[in-house]
């Protein structure tokens, strides 16, 4: 017993260094699926009062209670990442869980068509109702008129969501650190995993970039969008909001924080847009329709064929940042052209202007008139557009259409390209299949649907992992869904609004989906190797609540043994109070067999052999040596001066000379002193 009293004695002098060393958090994907810049933006960031003044963690005013009236709005808790248009919520946009951890916290059934705004705010012109412009029942569509909110429409802040909490690299205990997925789609949240198909339940267990719901507008929200939140409860009742993008430099001026400060990986990391600028041309096509009779976040009907004659207007949805025209909106001006199929210039508008009262995005329009002597082929509309005339600020897009007598039919979508990320992924990392396209994605300027396809192709046969057909360019495949030695393969199809089934995303694969109708195909393959941590679920779920612990009453597994012909397993039971008896019992391993059992109030996660070094650095032992049954068994005496809310991580190594070594690890375990 004195290796015991040495290793308590120990933990006591080091404690308190140890517990203000924390690991770097990462978020190593987005929350769902999309590529920011392209299909998905990112606007309404955390709010962050510096000075007296609303920022976001760079410093600009890209948080939607920086205009307004501030002081009747609470600072903003998370990040939204919004869709273009109702219709791809329709479709279909799905939400993943960031991290491993358990479901604490469930809504699914809130109506999702929620379009709110603030009470009095100024509105577009024209003003349809959403359960008149789609054939959708009141009971899941609601708008707020111009001039006053209505009753029990969108006010209600009770959107659908899933609430996670997560296990951290300490790790923090339950329920210290959760991330937040909001407004979710109604009836979406359901359960991959479950045997049945049913609902996320408090409790369920989900795996890191497990599918966990769709993008909604469900509560008080303006359009379709995801919020993610992170949280952190040092104690109880007490929630700190977490912006995984950083914290400001404290004061004013405000201070836009370093890169070292995100919590996301640097290959995750979304910008506003791809390209860095304050403003670019989200989206774009040709229409008939007149553009101002359907507002966002509804879709202009479209088309890629006019006859000679015919009145067309380009759209284009324009995504900018706040911080142009000081948040009061921007006016744009620019050039608009109609060119021929020789592509010279039909008609020039030298002078367009156009000044949107949104704060985030607007959608333009430009009338012009096919002349009737136009000759037959692909005509266009180009759009030259800056912010107050500033070139850093600016777009150019051509939209491209046939001019034809009569219609061409529909014509397929462009064929995508596939990468899957990370290029090297281990059995811990979820994998994204990221899909790049043409500016025009669709001669017709129908919206895309993406067909992905997962499949183990290791074996002789293809293994379908998930299957799932959506209006996203990325999707994401849990990293419970991989093993050592995979060799994954993701297949993406592209098909228009004519030709497409939708499938069950969460949960089976299925065959039959029409190949007549697909517009291309792109295929990425990876292996899988392995990495330290053969537990998909506490790997990347690592602590953002900067070392805060709080007392645990459970002695949690947080690592698998060794893999061998014997695995042998370590138990814990009891308290870390002081005088309390801790008793450790080995079992299933090499009967008379040495060990030491280590511990340490830091983990390392070190590779040795095929077992995992968790408590490190060694702070104390104690040997002794199994049974003829594979058993050990010891009792420790908790002494005073153990520091509240120290971690103390605990592990057996076993002599076994069926292993690479000759050394078998048993899981690791882990307790928080009260």
């Amino acid at each position: 017993m004195s290796h015991a009293r040495m290793f308590f004695l120990a933990l006591i002098l080091t404690a308190a260094s140890a517990r203000s060393q924390s690991p770097t958090p990462t978020f190593s994907f987005l929350p769902m699926a999309g590529n920011p810049g392209h299909d998905i933006a990112a606007w309404n960031y955390v709010g962050h009062d510096i000075g007296g003044v609303r920022h976001t963690y760079r410093c600009d005013k890209w948080t939607r209670q920086a205009f307004g009236f501030p002081l009747l709005n609470p600072l903003h808790k998370g990040t939204d990442f919004f869709v273009r248009t109702f219709e791809e919520q329709h479709i279909g946009v799905p939400v993943f869980a960031p991290l491993g951890g358990r479901v604490s916290e469930v809504l699914a059934t809130r109506r999702d068509h929620c379009l709110r705004h603030n009470c009095g705010e100024a509105m577009a012109p024209i003003i349809k109702l959403c359960n008149v412009e789609v054939p959708l029942g009141a009971a899941d569509c609601c708008e707020e008129a111009a001039g006053g909110c209505s009753a029990g429409c969108c006010t209600t802040t009770a959107s659908n969501r899933v609430i996670i909490q997560h296990i951290g690299s300490t790790p923090v205990p339950f329920p210290h650190f959760s991330t937040g997925l909001r407004h979710l789609k109604k009836n979406s949240v359901l359960n991959p995993e479950a045997d049945v198909i049913r609902s996320y339940q408090v409790g369920d267990r989900v795996y890191p970039g497990q599918q966990v719901g769709e993008v909604g507008s469900s509560g008080a929200s303006a359009r379709p969008h995801l919020h993610f939140d992170v949280r952190c409860e040092p104690s109880a009742g007490t929630s700190v909001v977490i912006d995984p993008f950083g914290e400001p430099t404290p004061g004013s001026p405000c201070s836009a924080a370093g890169p070292s400060s995100s919590y996301w990986d640097p290959q995750a990391q979304p910008p506003a847009f791809s390209d860095g600028t304050n403003m670019r041309a989200w989206d774009f096509g040709i229409t008939k329709n007149d553009p101002e009779l359907t507002r966002l976040p509804w879709s202009v009907p479209s088309t890629g064929w006019a006859q000679p004659g015919e009145d067309v207007s380009l759209w284009v949805h324009v995504a900018y940042r706040p911080v142009l025209g000081g948040g009061n909106g921007v006016k744009l001006v620019g050039t608009m052209t109609l060119l021929d199929e020789t592509n010279q210039p039909v008609v020039t508008d030298p002078a367009f202007e156009w000044t949107p009262l949104a704060r985030n995005e607007v959608r333009l329009h430009w009338l012009t008139t096919i002349p009737s002597t136009a000759g037959s082929g692909e005509w266009s509309i180009r759009a030259q557009v800056s912010a107050d005339n500033d070139p850093s600020n600016s777009f150019d897009v051509t939209a491209t259409f046939t001019v034809a007598a009569t219609s061409p039919g529909n014509r397929l979508p462009e064929p995508p390209t596939t990468q899957i990320e990370p290029a090297n992924p281990t059995e811990a990392d979820p994998l994204v299949c990221f899909v790049t396209m043409p500016e025009i994605r669709d001669p017709d300027y129908d919206i895309v649907r993406y067909h992905y396809k997962w499949e183990d192709i290791s074996g002789s046969n293809p293994t379908c992992l998930r299957e799932c057909i959506h209006a996203a360019q990325t999707d994401v495949l849990a990293c419970n869904k991989v093993a050592i030695g995979a060799i994954i393969r993701c297949t993406v199809k592209t098909y228009d609004a004519t030709g497409s089934i939708i499938t069950d995303c969460m949960r089976t694969c299925s065959n039959g989906v029409p190949e007549r109708d697909a517009g291309g195909t792109s295929v990425s393959v990876v292996q899988v190797s392995e990495m330290p941590d053969s537990d998909c679920t506490t790997h990347p779920a690592l602590t953002i609540c900067d070392g805060v612990d709080g007392a645990d009453d459970v002695w949690r597994d947080i690592a698998a043994g060794s893999v061998g012909l014997v695995t042998p397993r370590l138990r814990a039971e009891g308290g870390l109070d002081a005088g309390q008896e801790v008793e450790f019992s080995v079992f299933n391993g090499a009967p008379q067999s040495p060990l030491v059992v280590l511990f340490s109030t830091m983990r390392a996660d070190l590779v040795l052999g095929r077992g995992t070094l968790m408590p490190f650095p060694a702070m104390g032992f104690f040997a002794s040596k199994l049974d003829d049954d594979g058993r050990a068994t010891a009792s420790l005496t908790v002494p005073h001066g153990l520091a509240s809310g120290t971690a103390i991580y605990g592990q057996a190594w076993v002599l076994d000379g069926t292993s690479r070594f000759g050394l078998m690890s048993t899981n690791a375990v882990v307790r928080v002193s009260p």
